[in-house]
């Protein structure tokens, strides 16, 4: 971030965890170290005070096992505590905490902070920054600093700013009215104190198995470990540090890919090809009128000129025709891919990282749009000029047949060496050059990180030896080039010689005209329970982003797995917990299809809390958002969901812990909103905080994937069951 003014004087090694999780694709070891060496000891105690041992039991190579990219194979949660442990190994002299207890459980943020950050944690002795919405935990604090509008508005230790009444004693007032008197007296006391039953918690807390859709997954222990092993076999069978690369067999191209490039590209080139043959027949019918007349040099130059303007000609169409069949073939080629890569399942995705998948639009498009058409021309206008020059020179010198074959025996020698080994480096190639762009999008997207934790050198000197990994093979391909030219030109510098000692030795037989010539509505559900319960798979069930294993869903009696993606989805709106923004304007962002007008636009901004932000902006609604939506806070990302979801206004609204990283004001904010707009829609909760939906019509308990409890919340607290556990521990029984 680029300071305007002021001095920020920092001394010491700082470690820094963002508030959304920053994973590599490599083991979880090597995640946790980053780069540093190996002491066991400190490693260890970094594994359980982050609460990571249970987590490792689940994995068949334990520490050693590869989380995938962006951490996919990991929840939510798991994320930020394999960050949170980069940080403890470190051992810096100042802690960066950008709110990293959001994204856990109320009982793992308890013993996060215990073990952790609080005055007893293994960071005790150290300077520890702490930006948090949480205010269980203010008590325990040295010293705090409450900003508001962007300046610090108070400061000082926790009992000195309750005395004081300012703002920050009037917040917890109103959103924690009985906890600053009951904070004084029990100091840093804290609210569990059964030791059993936080470990319990814990262990319940670990890697989801499902490639990390969420931090909730409905998969049984053996499943669980059974689909982590054909994780592990998939990724020892592939590239680098265990990534799958692309099966590939040996020997040419297969018939199916040539097919699929004829079939892009249309009956252009054929067309092509006839235009050059017909060209030849025009020219031996002129070579033949110059036969009869050999002293009329008129008629002589009328052929040499047709000849020209009908070279001219066909040059032209078929450069166009190249064009035109190049220009179809990258449009169709181009249109299958996004169809088919848009409907993959998500287990492709899993397993496949986005360096392959760039590298398929980018280069290899790149290669159908600009680099296939000429290299089509080239070989066809290559064969058509041989087979007329061989044409030519065999009726004009009949001698040249003799060393005809030893020449053809010579140049297909060639060219197979030179197929079987370019289409190999070539291969090698693009393999190699999928590795960069996953490494420089994971260093993009972790620059923060990196920067922090003073590792900018390393990651430019890992990208530096990937690409010269990629070069390896690269610059032999480029040598492998000038080998065929070489042995091309020297076969034809061969044809050249042949044919002019024939033309010599049979000096009195050739002809003037041939030497030379060649051419369910209103109802509130709030669905919770531990994790990998299975809550995030059930409200991604209905948009058939999980397909049911067996069953049945109905929305108005429809089953949506007879119904059309286009028919389903239109129903349904859903607001993550990660928000998703497109490096585009905040009109298109907000409406991409252009469906609403401009006055609902702002009428969806001024009921999610937006419309003072975009109307302080001088671009107003054309406002650009960067990539991911950076320049925007995590809360104002979430905002622009919710406006999102106010002009859709589907009959179906599915809320996955939409404001676990906001504050409390912004959350009531939130809920005003979604209450009044969305009171006619079916509404399913994934909550956050149990006291968002304590007054819902219904709650749904999962228990490993299974509806364990389903009742109002007032009864389901009169019969003392799992939900009363959890509002227990939450503080509202």
């Amino acid at each position: 971030m680029e300071k305007l003014e002021g001095t920020v004087c920092v001394k010491g090694s700082v470690a820094y965890v963002p508030q959304q999780a920053w994973i590599q694709n490599c083991t979880l070891q090597e995640d946790i170290l980053f780069g540093r060496a190996l002491d066991p000891r400190r490693y260890q105690q970094a594994l359980e005070a982050c609460a990571l041992l249970a987590d490792l039991e689940m994995l068949p190579a334990g520490d050693q096992t590869e989380i995938g990219e962006k951490g996919i194979h990991l929840s939510g949660g798991q994320r930020q505590r394999v960050s949170l442990a980069r940080a403890v190994y470190r051992e810096a002299d100042l802690f960066m905490l950008d709110d990293p207890l959001s994204a856990v459980d109320s009982h793992v943020a308890k013993h996060l902070f215990d073990q952790v950050i609080g005055p007893e944690g293994v960071l005790a002795g150290k300077t520890r920054v702490l930006v948090t919405h949480s205010i269980n935990f203010l008590p325990q604090m040295d010293f705090i600093i409450v900003l508001a509008d962007g300046q610090v508005s108070e400061a000082g230790p926790y009992p000195a700013l309750l005395q004081h009444s300012g703002s920050f004693a009037n917040f917890l007032c109103n959103y924690a009215p009985d906890k600053p008197e009951k904070n004084l007296k029990e100091g840093s006391r804290t609210a569990l104190e059964d030791t059993d039953e936080e470990e319990v918690l814990l262990i319940e807390d670990t890697l989801s198995n499902h490639t990390g859709l969420t931090d909730n997954e409905p998969v049984m222990n053996e499943v669980q470990k059974q689909f982590m092993r054909q994780l592990s076999v998939m990724s020892s069978e592939g590239e680098g540090q265990g990534r799958p690369v692309p099966q590939r067999r040996p020997g040419s191209t297969g018939k199916v890919v040539q097919a699929a490039e004829v079939k892009a590209s249309g009956a252009l080139i054929q067309e092509e090809k006839c235009g050059c043959h017909r060209g030849q027949r025009v020219a031996q019918c002129l070579e033949a009128m110059v036969d009869g007349r050999q002293n009329n040099t008129s008629v002589r130059l009328g052929v040499y000129a047709a000849l020209t303007v009908l070279q001219g000609l066909l040059v032209m169409v078929s450069a166009i025709t190249l064009m035109v069949g190049s220009v179809q073939a990258a449009r169709s080629l181009h249109r299958v891919l996004l169809h088919n890569r848009m409907r993959s399942p998500q287990s492709f995705f899993h397993t496949t990282p986005s360096g392959r998948i760039l590298n398929r639009f980018s280069k290899d498009i790149y290669v159908t749009d600009e680099v296939l058409a000429p290299t089509i021309l080239m070989p066809l206008n290559s064969f058509h000029n041989s087979i007329s020059a061989f044409v030519v020179t065999i009726a004009s010198t009949p001698l040249f047949t003799v060393v005809t074959l030893p020449l053809a025996v010579l140049y297909i020698t060639a060219q197979r060496f030179y197929v079987a080994t370019s289409r190999h480096l070539k291969r090698l190639d693009s393999v190699s050059r999928s590795p960069i762009y996953s490494h420089f999008s994971e260093t993009v997207t972790g620059t923060s990180v990196i920067r922090a934790y003073g590792r900018s050198q390393d990651f430019k000197a890992i990208s530096d030896a990937k690409v010269d990994t990629n070069m390896r093979s690269s610059y032999p391909y480029v040598a492998s080039n000038r080998w065929l030219w070489v042995h091309v030109e020297s076969v034809g510098n061969c044809v050249v010689f042949f044919a002019a000692l024939s033309a010599v030795i049979g000096r009195n037989s050739p002809s003037p005209g041939l030497v030379g010539l060649s051419v369910s509505y209103t109802l509130q559900v709030g669905i919770v329970g531990r994790t990998r319960a299975g809550k995030s798979s059930m409200t991604l069930c209905p948009f058939r982003i999980l397909e049911a294993a067996e069953g049945e869903i109905r929305i108005d009696g429809l089953n949506v797995a007879d119904m059309g993606l286009h028919d389903l989805r239109p129903q349904l709106t859903v607001i993550p917990q990660d928000p998703i923004l497109f490096s585009a304007s905040l009109r298109m962002n907000l409406d991409p299809f252009g469906y609403y007008s401009e006055a609902d636009l702002w009428r969806a901004l001024e009921l999610s809390h937006l419309h003072t932000f975009v109307g302080s902006q001088p671009e107003g609604l054309d406002f650009q958002c960067s990539e991911g939506g950076e320049n925007l806070s995590v809360g104002q990302r979430q905002l622009v969901c919710l406006a999102r979801a106010v002009l859709r206004r589907s009959c179906i609204l599915v809320l996955d812990e939409a404001t676990a990283a906001m504050d409390l004001e912004t959350d009531d904010l939130i809920w005003a909103t979604v209450r009044p707009q969305f009171e006619n829609c079916t509404v399913l909760t994934i909550p956050h905080w149990l006291d968002t939906i304590i007054d819902y019509t219904r709650v749904l308990v999962l228990d490993r994937g299974t509806v364990a409890e389903f009742d109002s919340p007032a009864n389901l607290i009169a019969a003392r069951g799992i939900f009363y556990g959890m509002a227990r521990d939450a503080g509202l029984v």
